[in-house]
């Protein structure tokens, strides 16, 4: 099987998992929404934020390890499995034993949200659970198992729709009742994942620190350095928003905030689902293969990125009006002009994350911690500029340019490396078609709903004249190939 039809199929897994998986998220937060009000729903927020940030620092970047060192298989691959879990498992909790005494020191004292310390103290506990359950998906990625993977996904999401609201109707609105109910969902993924790892890649009867532990770790940590580096100012750059906005502006502001947040991630939905397994297969081509395999590989990934990713873009800012008022309710409606930048910063997602994987390939992980550290530094500087005069749009503004930004360097950086750019220029059009799209959504957003339906249909319209008339081969190609694959299955 070619890498790329490696690559369809574990994203056509994630896809499947993600679309189940982000139907029930989406669920859950409209409920908490509904439940906890926007001065709740910001609170909440910004507790939870900063539990899987710290969670996720805990990593210290030993995901990426644990692909690139349990990509292959014997006990070199079982042995680097074991000492990312072991690691991890030793730096969360040590995390989670900090976070409290944090918190009361710089969190309670200058952040005027109403039982953020007492949340916070709950939600401590989570922080190893949560970092385990990311180590082991990077396990399972390195194996190429994406099934295992969505399969820890989809409990905690399943659970959250019926254990959070129910927890809250019997206990009374309180986030600190979110925080209580929510250890106790993350608790199903962590004992799933434990057994999944137990059944698929390594018993858990040897995970224990065996002798030269610290030598056998060193080589994972020292390639891991570089990748928790990039983590940090990613996540910052990320998430220096949240932070900003809770500190200069209301627990209101801040949850219209997030629910835009939340509704941005749709965007995401499809490109997460491509570029899931995309790294140790891109790492494959890249170090085996030549300069136009690696190019072929490049410009068949790019294009299902961009046709499967820009009709959500579009989709989101569109008919954003309609998603923060109806939706998520009347008290968000202030927050529609920074769901569009937001969802076109997500949407730039799917270029930096294909060039940034192309670096990572290639070793040059430096250029992508580069990239970052400057993305987050004018994120920083313009969200400290911004929103205190212009409040979450402000916010949405700086999240957009610290997208761009990154994306232009990685891109260029990307190119440097290879010594060529690679991009589909067929998708020119596309992408015109788009932008044209999205500039008529932001300047037309006070308008009805009928408006939105026919610009909508107007664009799909067009997109599917463009996908007819340059990307007919591909198209059949593809239809091709899959019958061949149903042909194979005895599905046809």
């Amino acid at each position: 099987m070619s890498e790329f039809r490696t690559l369809v199929k574990g994203s056509a897994i994630a896809f499947s998992g993600n679309a189940l998986i982000y139907g029930l998220a989406f669920v859950f937060q409209l409920l908490l929404v509904r439940l906890l009000g926007a001065e709740g729903f910001g609170i909440w927020g910004f507790a939870y934020t900063l539990m899987l940030t710290v969670a996720q620092l805990s990593t210290l970047g030993l995901g990426y390890a644990a692909v690139y060192f349990a990509s292959s298989s014997g006990p070199a691959a079982a042995a680097a499995a074991r000492i990312a879990i072991l690691s991890v498992l030793g730096l969360s909790a040590a995390a989670a034993l900090a976070l409290p005494a944090a918190a009361r020191l710089f969190i309670v004292p200058f952040y005027r949200l109403e039982n953020i310390g007492p949340l916070l103290y709950i939600l401590s506990a989570a922080v190893p659970l949560a970092a385990f359950v990311s180590i082991a998906e990077s396990v399972f990625r390195a194996h190429h198992d994406a099934a295992a993977a969505f399969k820890m996904k989809l409990v905690p999401e399943a659970l959250k729709v019926i254990v959070v609201p129910a927890a809250l109707l019997c206990c009374g609105v309180d986030v600190r009742v979110v925080g209580a109910a929510m250890l106790l969902v993350l608790l199903a993924p962590a004992a799933y994942g434990a057994y999944l790892l137990d059944k698929l890649v390594l018993p858990l009867r040897t995970l224990r620190p065996a002798a030269g532990f610290g030598a056998a770790a060193a080589p994972m940590f020292s390639y891991s350095l570089p990748f928790f580096l990039m983590e940090v100012f990613q996540l910052f750059r990320d998430r220096a928003d949240t932070f900003v906005i809770g500190y200069v502006s209301t627990a209101h502001y801040l949850g219209v905030y997030k629910g835009a947040y939340v509704l941005a991630a749709l965007v995401s939905f499809v490109p997460n689902a491509v570029v899931y397994l995309l790294f140790p297969l891109l790492s494959r081509v890249a170090g085996g293969g030549s300069l136009r395999e690696v190019e072929a590989f490049g410009e068949r990934t790019m294009k299902l990125l961009i046709y499967s990713g820009m009709p959500l873009v579009v989709f989101v800012a569109v008919f954003s009006g309609t998603l923060m008022f109806r939706v998520l309710g009347q008290d968000f409606a202030a927050g529609q002009r920074a769901l569009i930048l937001l969802a076109l910063s997500s949407g730039m997602g799917m270029f930096h994350a294909f060039y940034g994987n192309i670096l990572a390939s290639k070793k040059r992980i430096h250029k992508v911690l580069l990239a970052n550290v400057l993305a987050f530094v004018l994120v920083l500087g313009l969200d400290l500029l911004l929103i205190p005069r212009y409040g979450i749009t402000g916010a949405g503004a700086a999240s957009l340019a610290g997208s761009l930004l990154l994306t232009l360097l990685v891109v260029r950086y990307a190119s440097a490396a290879l010594g060529k750019f690679i991009f589909p220029r067929s998708v020119l059009g596309a992408l015109a078609i788009a932008a044209a799209a999205l500039g008529a959504a932001y300047f037309l957003r006070g308008r009805s709903f009928a408006v939105s339906a026919g610009l909508f249909a107007g664009y799909c319209g067009l997109w599917a004249l463009w996908l007819y008339v340059y990307e007919r081969a591909s198209l059949a190609a593809a239809r091709e190939e899959f019958r061949a694959f149903a042909a194979r299955k005895g599905l046809a």
